[in-house]
C-alpha cells in the first residue's frame, strides 16, 4: 500500500472515528472503502454481486401507473441485499 497523508475538518474527522468505532475497523480503513465507492474501483466480485442484485429485480414489478420510470428507487428499495421482496411494504 501507498501513504498519503490527508487533511479532514474537525467535523470530518469525528464523523469518520464514530463511524470506524462503530464498525470496528480502522479509519484508513473507511477512507479506503468510500474512495473505492465514489471512484467505483470495487473488487469484480462485489461488482458481480451488485449485478446478479439488480438483474433479480427485473420482472418483479408490474407496470400499470406509468410511473416506474420517475419512481425506480422506492421500488429498488423495497428488495433486500439477497434479492427477496421487502413483504412489510405495499407493492
Amino acid at each position: 500500500m501507498i501513504r498519503r497523508q490527508i487533511q479532514l475538518s474537525d467535523v470530518q474527522d469525528r464523523a469518520l472515528k464514530r463511524l470506524a468505532d462503530r464498525r470496528g475497523v480502522s479509519r484508513s480503513a473507511i477512507i479506503r472503502e468510500s474512495l473505492d465507492a465514489f471512484l467505483g474501483s470495487r473488487p469484480p466480485s462485489d461488482r458481480r454481486a451488485i449485478r446478479r442484485r439488480a438483474q433479480g429485480v427485473i420482472g418483479t414489478f408490474e407496470g400499470g401507473s406509468g410511473e416506474i420510470s420517475e419512481r425506480h428507487d422506492e421500488y429498488l428499495a423495497r428488495i433486500d441485499p439477497h434479492g427477496e421482496r421487502d413483504t412489510d411494504r405495499d407493492g
